[in-house]
């Protein structure tokens, strides 16, 4: 608590250095995530390690638009029965593929994309 603040307040310190506008932050967050791709398209949940359905979606939905051939990763993913199987001997996750259909729901260009995992899900 800053002593000269008014009582009952509380003050966050900032530097200049570490002072950031929300656009730098994002523009930081965005080249971090771009870095942080596999080869194949996807994303780890640490860098070095394989690419992950879930992490795959978080880092598409906050890239947004900068999020290029983020339909091609998940059309390409190894599927069981219109799934998307993430670790090849374990269980489908039904929640990593709720979670990529939303993420090609969020694209209208990839929507269609989505038809078969909610089928599925549904089903």
């Amino acid at each position: 608590m800053d002593p000269a603040a008014p009582s009952g307040t509380s003050q966050t310190p900032t530097t200049p250095a570490t002072a950031r506008t929300r656009a730098e932050v994002e523009a930081h967050i965005h080249a971090r995530l771009l870095a942080d791709r596999n080869a194949d398209g996807g994303w780890p949940y640490r860098p070095g390690k394989r690419s992950r359905i879930e992490s795959t979606c978080w880092a598409l939905l906050a890239l947004g638009d900068q999020a290029t051939s983020g339909a091609t990763t998940l059309r390409n993913w190894p599927r069981s029965d219109q799934l998307l199987v993430d670790v090849p001997s374990t269980p489908v996750n039904y929640a990593f593929n709720a979670l990529a259909a939303v993420t090609l729901l969020a694209d209208p260009a990839t929507q269609r994309e989505a038809e078969p995992i909610v089928r599925r899900i549904v089903a």
